[in-house]
């Protein structure tokens, strides 16, 4: 019986162990089941909630301080050397706020704090008895305690890569110290701050790179709109050179455009006024500026510094308005307008070229302080543009009447060559170019002079044309003319014209020539001279060519004869007449004379006497004489 009790007794002590461990079991599972739940909670917390680490943190800290059945917890940060609270649950967040109402904004990093303790040293700080202990051990925590007044403290740090970047920290203020479970479970729960804090900066990091992106793509966006719009612009500009207001309008409406301007105006100053050269207008103020207009018998603009455009252009600076209205005193002329239009704000930018201002481009905008300094540097942007524009229309305005004046000269220079060349062809080049130089041509009207008249021809020529090739002939006389004519030019004689193997050459006309006797027996030597020389290639050639001349003197009726596109300088008279016969009666190599000539030249010439010759034409018989040599001198034959 005895046995049986102590049996039962026995059993029973093991069934209360067994209920124990069962109860110990279920206390613990319990709890891990509770951590679990926490643990997934504030997981959850931190994966919906990257944008608000505030409220990730202040939900660790409320768990925290629950599991850990405290009245109190709070998460701190390092910023720089000190710890900011950056989550707070209970009497930790009053503590906090009383913490720093009474001027402590967070704790030093320093040993002589809890938590900084606790940070220098990347451990776990409990301290059961705050009271018995802060004072000496943490005396720069005391300041703070003395305004919180807790009683039992952990603190952990938040650890990342081993570095202290915060503390985890629950609080009772009650003397109730924690257990090693609470204190395991706290460094748990600082684990969980470490991934809220490390999402929370990766997330504000992504913000800020998305921010950057976004603000790079914006000035890429705009910067395209705008070099888009520039390139537009001067496209226009390029293709329509000449027609300004179109260019100033599309720039103009670029301007408008891209600054959201109500409207846009470009202006020009002309005389002491500013008038509107192009723009871009909503259709409020169209009809406001028509009525003002009206309202002031249709005058331009004034140009005066009471005016914002005005006062632009005149300190060749922009000026910006944010309310037209409130700006009465300084510009009461925009001001009025303002208000008769209805437009707020203006942003005057001046279109300058070099030291000068060619006018003004302004944007108008219904609403006030409309226009920053974006939009100001755009329209100043467009203002470069419209100077462009304007410069490039009266460059090309300029080169059109340039070209102009030009083809006006060139067509001038044309006529005068055409000129020199008909006055080059029966005049010696120094006279030619006296006329041209002088623009005096009334030399050449018909008058009376007396002259010396050169004639000379081939003798032969005749049977030598009909039977020598035609290219043999224009070969001889192409030779013939080359040189005598050469002789003509460095005498200065004028060439009355040639036909055939025939030339008349005369002296003393247009412009005298006292000597024009003596003149003209020098060429007719030198002729005869040059004239020996080709006849020697001609006979080698086959052609038998000599080469006669008859120089006469006497007075005859010059002038310029012919038609507009062909005229000759000519002389008329019995002398022309008498060099011809004399030329026609002269053998090959003779020089013939009329004796009243030779008394001219006698001092000059020697000559023989060939007796009287009865010349066609001529009524009495004409003593001639044969030129044999110039005295003493020998003859340049060119």
């Amino acid at each position: 019986m005895a046995n049986a009790a102590a049996r039962i007794a026995q059993l029973e002590a093991e069934l209360r162990r067994a209920c124990a461990e069962i109860a110990r079991r279920d206390h613990a599972l319990a709890e891990a089941h509770e951590q679990r739940t926490a643990t997934a909670e504030i997981l959850r917390v931190i994966a919906s909630s990257a944008s608000g680490p505030t409220q990730v943190l202040d939900a660790i800290a409320s768990t925290a301080a629950r599991l850990t059945d405290s009245e109190g917890a709070a998460i701190q940060q390092v910023f720089g050397e000190r710890l900011r609270w950056v989550g707070q649950f209970g009497r930790a967040r009053q503590g906090a706020e009383t913490a720093e109402a009474g001027g402590h904004h967070g704790n030093p990093i320093s040993a002589g704090t809890m938590s900084g303790r606790a940070l220098l040293e990347r451990r776990t700080v409990h301290v059961p008895d705050v009271a018995a202990v802060v004072e000496a051990d943490f005396p720069e925590s005391y300041p703070v305690y003395r305004l919180i007044q807790q009683r039992s403290q952990v603190t952990t740090p938040l650890l990342r890569d081993g570095q202290a970047i915060g503390l985890l920290g629950v609080f009772r203020w009650t003397l109730r110290p924690f257990t090693d479970h609470q204190v395991a479970l706290l460094e748990t729960f600082a684990d969980q701050a470490v991934i809220a804090i490390e999402n929370a900066r990766l997330f504000e990091e992504l913000q800020q790179r998305n921010s950057e992106f976004q603000e790079s793509n914006r000035q890429v966006t705009e910067a395209l709109e705008q070099q888009t719009a520039t390139a537009e612009v001067l496209r226009v500009i390029a293709s329509s050179p000449t027609d300004l207001e179109r260019v100033i309008s599309m720039v103009a409406e670029t301007a408008r455009r891209l600054c959201e301007a109500d409207s846009a105006a470009v202006l020009t100053q002309i005389e002491g006024d500013l008038r509107i050269l192009g723009g871009s207008f909503s259709e409020r103020l169209t009809q406001g500026l028509r009525a003002w207009r009206v309202n002031n018998g249709g005058q331009p603009l004034p140009f005066d510094r009471r005016s914002v455009s005005a006062r632009a252009c005149i300190d060749g600076r922009t000026v910006n308005v944010g309310n037209l209205i409130m700006a009465a005193d300084d510009f009461p002329m925009s001001s009025a307008q303002a208000q008769a239009v209805g437009h707020r704000a203006q942003v005057s930018a001046p279109l300058r070229r070099g030291h000068d201002v060619l006018g003004v481009i302004s944007l108008y905008s219904t609403e006030p302080n409309a226009f920053g300094e974006h939009e100001i540097a755009l329209l100043e942007t467009f203002a470069d543009q419209a100077v462009i524009a304007i410069e490039n229309v009266r460059l090309f305005r300029e080169l059109a009447d340039l070209n102009r004046t030009l083809e006006a000269r060139v067509d001038q220079q044309v006529e005068e060559l055409e000129r020199v060349g008909r006055l080059r062809r029966y005049l010696s080049p120094q006279l030619a170019d006296l006329i041209i130089s002088s623009g005096d041509e009334s030399i050449l009207e018909s008058h009376r002079r007396q002259i010396t008249v050169v004639f000379c021809d081939l003798r032969g020529f005749t049977a030598f044309a009909e039977t020598a090739e035609p290219e043999e002939v224009m070969a001889v006389l192409a030779e013939y003319y080359e040189a005598l004519g050469a002789l003509v030019r460095a005498a200065d004689g004028t060439l009355d014209h040639f036909a055939g193997d025939g030339m008349m050459v005369f002296f003393n006309d247009p412009l005298p020539q006292p000597d024009h006797a003596e003149r003209a027996v020098r060429l007719a030597c030198a002729m005869r001279e040059r004239a020996a020389d080709l006849a020697r290639g001609w006979r080698r050639a086959g052609h038998e060519l000599g080469f006669g001349v008859g120089v006469a003197a006497g007075y005859a009726t010059l002038g310029r004869i012919g038609f507009e596109g062909r005229y000759d300088y000519t002389a008329i008279g019995s002398v022309a007449n008498l060099a011809a016969r004399l030329c026609g009666e002269a053998q090959g190599g003779q020089i013939l004379v009329p004796a009243r000539l030779f008394g001219m030249v006698e001092d000059v010439i020697d000559a023989e006497p060939i007796g009287a010759l009865t010349l066609k034409g001529f009524h009495r018989t004409v003593e001639a004489l044969n030129v044999t040599s110039l005295r003493n001198e020998h003859i340049d034959a060119g």
